[in-house]
């Protein structure tokens, strides 16, 4: 078994790995502004707004316990402030002290009885959506997609020792097996209604794997790629015959990770995105002939794009964070991703157009592998919440409101148990 998780958590994150880093403006214009914040503070020391204005920027600084010192400074002022109620528990939360930034948030959320802050707490601590188990049994699944109708789920499952490839309607029920291999299937992706494509290990002792496509009407699988080197993460192309897939292969003395175009009907495979260090998780824009995918900056993977055969790359955010496994949103305006922080991975949704992030989950579990449904209703993903790695639905339709969330808030702050 923890052979096979390491196998699935190679596969995802490789090249993925690390912890957000935290962004900072220059140091010598933040002690500039902290200072002339400081002389009115000496000047009028009961004006709360100042104390706030300086709690932001110490927190910029990374100096989280005395921007904290600052913003109960400015709440023994005014305690009904919400800016500040809001920063102190955005603070906790990142300390890791839930249940003081719980606390902080049911007291903002009981005294402003508006909407303002509640698509705020609840993206910052990832509690905005239902979220439901899709398949309640004892073995892992992971991996999830949707089909093009949205009414079907792919995925793999160990519960026959190895991974092979399942699927099941989006109640859990009508389950499949659709493919009994002695090596591991993994990553299954519909690439139309009728055929899903995945990756198979190569050897039962190697870690590469081939590509393989399997017809859901002839109940026949075939292999598509074949080749000495590692081929994974595929992703739909706009034409049914094409998709994306990432390799280690070769070229040129070139041994970093690369995405690749394959088409079916000429079994043609071309290079798309060649650059000097490693780039991963390709997915195509809905709607513009465009590529999104991760590229290595450092010590993360930041999020790039470029035209459908490589050129034109730029990057699409400034996210100062590890992004694995981006998607487009069927509107093309967000991206839904993981990311880890701390010792564990959580899903997050980035607004292209606004540029605000939105925190999804924060389970001390790692969430994994996001995908939209079809009508971007919804997105699924799998995640060790319970044990093992199960298949979740959440509902982007039906957000928390401010009663709701609130009941969450004091439910978990009661009973000390958080994302349960």
């Amino acid at each position: 078994m923890q052979r096979f998780l390491f196998l699935l958590l190679l596969f995802l994150i490789a090249g993925c790995a690390g912890t957000r880093r935290q962004g900072t403006e220059n140091p010598v214009v933040n002690e500039g502004k902290i200072k002339k914040i400081e002389k009115k503070i000496a000047e009028n020391p009961n004006n709360f707004n100042s104390y706030f204005e300086l709690s932001q920027l110490i927190a910029l600084q990374g100096d989280t316990l005395r921007a904290i010192a600052n913003l109960d400074s400015a709440l023994a002022i005014q305690d009904h402030f919400s800016p500040a109620l809001f920063l102190k528990g955005k603070l906790l939360f990142a300390q890791k002290n839930l249940k003081k930034s719980f606390e902080q948030f049911i007291l903002l959320l009981e005294q402003d009885t508006t909407t303002a802050f509640v698509k705020k707490v609840a993206g910052t601590i990832g509690m905005a959506y239902p979220i439901r188990l899709v398949l309640d049994d004892n073995y892992d699944e992971a991996n999830p997609g949707y089909d093009p109708s949205g009414d079907r789920i792919a995925f793999q499952s160990n519960r026959y020792h190895n991974w092979d490839i399942f699927i099941m309607n989006r109640s859990g029920g009508d389950l499949q097996q659709i493919t009994k291999s002695p090596l591991n299937d993994e990553a299954p992706v519909f690439i139309d209604e009728d055929n899903v494509c995945f990756t198979r290990q190569q050897s039962a002792e190697g870690m590469q794997r081939d590509i393989y496509i399997f017809d859901l009407n002839e109940k026949k699988e075939k292999a598509l790629i074949v080749n000495p080197a590692d081929d994974w993460y595929l992703a739909p192309g706009k034409d049914i015959n094409q998709f994306y897939f990432v390799s280690d292969r070769e070229i040129n003395g070139n041994k970093l990770s690369k995405i690749f175009k394959y088409d079916q009907t000429n079994r043609q495979i071309v290079p798309v995105v060649m650059e000097g260090v490693d780039v991963s998780s390709p997915w195509v824009h809905p709607v513009k002939d465009r590529l999104l995918f991760t590229k290595k900056q450092n010590s993360h993977y930041g999020l790039y794009r470029c035209t459908l055969d490589g050129e034109k790359i730029k990057p699409v955010s400034n996210l100062n964070m590890n992004i694995g496994a981006p998607k487009y949103s069927p509107d093309g305006r967000k991206v839904v991703f993981f990311s880890k922080e701390g010792q564990n991975y959580d899903l997050f949704e980035f607004d292209l157009q606004s540029g605000e992030l939105h925190r999804l989950t924060g389970n001390p579990k790692s969430d994994l592998s996001p995908n939209y449904s079809p009508d971007g209703g919804k997105i699924i993903f799998y995640s060790d919440r319970s044990g093992k790695y199960k298949v979740y639905e959440m509902n982007l339709s039906r957000p928390f409101n401010r009663a709701q969330l609130l009941d969450k808030l004091r439910l978990a702050v009661r009973e000390n148990k958080f994302y349960e």
